[in-house]
């Protein structure tokens, strides 16, 4: 119940999550008692299941049903049972989820899939080949929850080896639902769906991965038996022919008519089994630079797909880089400044400004920061729309900052706020995820890069070569800071060159003097 937040949106029953928190002295033996009368009898009370599905509009001023996304607002006390599933659910997903997958697993991140794809259309845009020539193909599914079949979730689980009383939990918590819409604030109507999962259950998510466990079968089955080969972007890196966090799938294959058919009659065989849809409007093929005209368009025939990618984003960052990078990121400044003239007009106290500018504003560019390492004139741009937007009392009145930047970025301890440095925050950020490479050399990514970049090396030693991408440049930053600051702690002494690294101090990375001529 804890771990809800409290200012969720409310379900049908109105209580929001803050009422049972600040009366769990009052209430909480009964929500206890009716929880655990659903693992025993494996039925929930009539109500507590009852949904209201708000319509969110995916675009400015929508005019479809399509342009909405349906969020589904649960009872409290259906999503305490829904979070006790998926903390059971949790742990055992590492065993049978794919590592193509990195989606609401523990311990997988969303870079991995970004830097992943980041290489291989770098390979795609670099590679001269004219006859073998390579594709990469960005399939968009239609309202993937929504689609979703009963019939077929019970099957994977069954499959999977779930035992029958779990999987009858499971499917009682998405057969068991009814929705009503939130029309003007008001609910109206009365469904009883026959298929689907909702977005705003705890569940759904780790539900939909190990549907989408099905298609990466599919996949490593043909890519097993030659007839889905897929990518490798060096001699010594693992071929990878998809790539899948939730409903984002990207495959990677040979841009010829074998492939094609391949992957058609998976995605056929996938489609007519789960109830998903492939919308081709919103998908695209991206193929490697020298690929003829001739078989780009039996390509798109085969798979209807006519879009052609490689400039547009994948998990909200851009596919593929070009000389003028900080034009792509231009967007993340906008959106700053937009929000920043927006609180601007609110009038906000010193106190207030300072913990919207800490927990908001600055953390706008992290996710980008933690992948790519921005150029420095767009560093400056940010920073300068934070450092306005403390001195500034509205976007029309400027004011003279009286305090240099580098004195306010000081922690409070040392007379500063505490302000983050934008360009030493995004290389801390990259060291962050050389370090997970660094901790762990089994996972994809750290395999991939490691037979592209430092194959016979170690990771720490590696160096950057003159076609390598723009992923690997920034991933080498964040090594360059780990490298500096690094030091061993000795253990049996096996894995230390004695007079290289530094194993002296536990508090500064020193070396011996030596060694002695």
């Amino acid at each position: 119940m804890f771990a809800i937040h409290p200012d969720k949106a409310p379900g049908p029953d109105g209580f929001s999550a803050s009422f049972f928190q600040t009366n769990w002295n009052v209430v909480g033996q009964d929500i206890v008692k009716e929880v655990q009368a659903f693992f025993s009898s494996g039925t929930l009370p009539r109500s507590t299941n009852d949904t209201h599905i708000r319509l969110i509009p995916k675009i400015t001023g929508p005019k479809r049903v399509a342009d909405y996304r349906p969020i589904a607002l649960c009872n409290v006390c259906y999503k305490v049972v829904s979070k006790i599933l998926t903390w059971r659910l949790q742990p055992v997903l590492n065993g049978i989820i794919s590592e193509n997958q990195s989606a609401f697993v523990p311990k997988r991140a969303i870079a991995d899939n970004v830097l992943i794809t980041h290489e291989v259309l770098h390979f795609l845009k670099s590679s001269k080949a004219k006859i073998s020539c390579t594709m990469a193909v960005k399939i968009d599914m239609s309202k993937a929850y929504d689609r979703l079949e009963w019939v077929f979730i019970r099957q994977v689980m069954q499959r999977l080896g779930f035992h029958e009383r779990w999987i009858g939990w499971v499917m009682h918590c998405i057969t068991s639902v009814t929705y009503s819409f939130l029309i003007n604030g008001s609910p109206r109507g009365f469904v009883k769906p026959s298929r689907g999962i909702r977005q705003g259950d705890p569940l759904s998510p780790y539900i939909f991965i190990l549907c989408s466990e099905v298609l990466s079968g599919l996949c490593t089955k043909a890519q097993r038996s030659g007839k889905l080969q897929g990518i490798r972007v060096a001699r010594a890196s693992p071929r990878i022919n998809h790539l899948l966090f939730a409903d984002d799938t990207m495959f990677f294959c040979k841009a010829n008519g074998k492939s094609c058919k391949a992957l058609k009659h998976i995605l056929d065989k996938y489609e007519k089994v789960s109830g998903q849809q492939i919308n081709f409007q919103k998908s695209a093929i991206t193929f490697s630079q020298k690929t003829p005209p001739a078989t780009k368009l039996l390509v798109k025939s085969r798979l209807q797909i006519e879009k052609e990618g490689g400039t547009g984003k994948y998990l909200g960052l851009p596919e593929h880089f070009g000389r003028r990078k900080k034009d792509l990121f231009t967007a993340i400044v906008d959106r700053i400044r937009q929000k920043a003239a927006s609180w601007s007009s609110r009038r906000l106290s010193i106190a207030g400004k300072l913990v919207m500018l800490k927990s908001v504003l600055s953390a706008m560019p992290t996710y980008t920061m933690s992948c790519f390492k921005l150029p420095q004139s767009l560093c400056k741009r940010i920073q300068s729309a934070l450092t306005r937007f403390w001195w500034d009392s509205s976007p029309e009145n400027k004011r003279l900052g009286w305090v240099a930047l580098n004195k306010m970025a000081k922690p409070k301890f040392l007379g500063g706020l505490g302000f983050k440095d934008i360009n030493m925050f995004n290389d801390a950020l990259l060291a962050k995820l050389s370090w997970r490479i660094l901790n762990k050399p089994e996972c994809l990514l750290a395999r991939i890069l490691k037979g592209k970049y430092f194959r016979r090396s170690s990771f720490l030693e590696s160096t950057i070569p003159t076609t390598a991408s723009h992923g690997w440049r920034s991933i080498h930053i964040g090594k360059e800071l780990l490298t500096s600051n690094l030091g061993w702690v000795i253990g049996d002494g096996q894995s230390i060159r004695v007079w290289q690294d530094p194993w002296l101090s536990l508090e500064e990375p020193l070396r011996p003097t030596g060694p002695p001529t």
